[in-house]
């Protein structure tokens, strides 16, 4: 089953979105499993393997965020 989760890094938490469906299409969350996803979440920047251009999202997509949390990445030790 872990394989297969959908996980994303957004400001250092780590969000489970396995099951959520994504407006535009799963190809977005397939190029960025396990990925620090914070430019493209903002709109900082397009999506590279898309050219779907910038994008800021709502607080709709923050609200999806919230109630997915599952931890913290953790700093790492010199």
């Amino acid at each position: 089953d872990f394989p297969h989760k959908q996980v994303f890094i957004y400001q250092n938490s780590i969000y489970d979105l396995t099951g959520y469906k994504h407006p535009g299409g799963s190809i977005f969350f397939t190029n960025h499993l396990w990925q620090e996803v914070s430019r493209y979440l903002q709109g900082m920047h397009e999506d590279e393997l898309t050219n779907s251009g910038k994008h800021a999202h709502s607080s709709d997509a923050y609200k999806v965020l919230d109630d997915r949390y599952i931890g913290s990445v953790l700093p790492a030790i010199a």
